[in-house]
């Protein structure tokens, strides 16, 4: 399902799935009705597909560039996640552009595969081993709708326990160090992990979401 941005600071959307449970919170830029951040839950054979998009600037224009990438990933979700990129990037033509970042979760892998264009950033907590141990996503530069290099996805082991967090340039969060918000992150509920996310770390000047899910195993 495509999920809703514009979800204010302070109430987050939260589901849990016999996969994963997660939790979602955005706020528009300051002065706009409307943002170009957004994302989507899918549910797709073996796994779910979790893809955020964020549309270039803020505002309706960049709504909409997000929205034709979620729509377009969502009816391709069981694609290869290459492809899927490669078929954003082709429908956002003519478009404002958009970052995307694309996870899918396998539970009969037990696998997290993931890939990134533009500035969405991604960040895997490995809770089991204990909670200063994390992946990051490498980036590609570009604007889907533009110009983008060639993408290839990375595959990770999951635990059960493991938390998935996804954040637009808008929320300014650098897992690094010891953090101990990062140890909080990595086992709070995570519609309040989104929550705190946003409500700790956005600016007022860009669009900002937080995604987090937690693999149940």
């Amino acid at each position: 399902m495509l999920r809703g941005i514009q979800t204010p600071v302070g109430r987050g959307t939260h589901e849990v799935t016999s996969l994963i449970s997660w939790g979602a919170a955005a706020r528009a830029c300051s002065g706009e009705s409307e943002s170009g951040d957004a994302f989507l839950i899918k549910s797709v054979p073996q796994g779910t597909l979790i893809a955020v998009a964020d549309g270039l600037g803020h505002g309706a224009v960049a709504a909409k560039a997000a929205y034709t990438a979620l729509t377009l990933a969502g009816s391709h979700a069981t694609e290869p996640l290459s492809e899927i990129a490669r078929l954003c990037h082709l429908a956002l033509h003519g478009t404002r552009g958009a970052s995307l970042t694309l996870a899918r979760i396998d539970g009969v892998s037990r696998a997290l595969t993931w890939l990134g264009v533009g500035s969405i950033a991604g960040t895997l907590l490995h809770a089991s081993i204990n909670s200063y141990v994390h992946e990051s996503l490498l980036l590609r530069g570009g604007v889907l709708g533009q110009r983008i290099a060639a993408v290839t996805s990375v595959s990770l082991p999951l635990l059960p326990g493991d938390t998935l967090v996804l954040v637009t340039n808008g929320v300014r969060w650098y897992p690094v160090g010891g953090s101990p918000e990062r140890a909080v992150i990595a086992r709070e509920d995570p519609d309040a992990a989104a929550r705190r996310l946003l409500e700790e770390n956005a600016i007022l000047d860009d669009d900002a979401l937080a995604v987090v899910a937690r693999y149940r195993g």
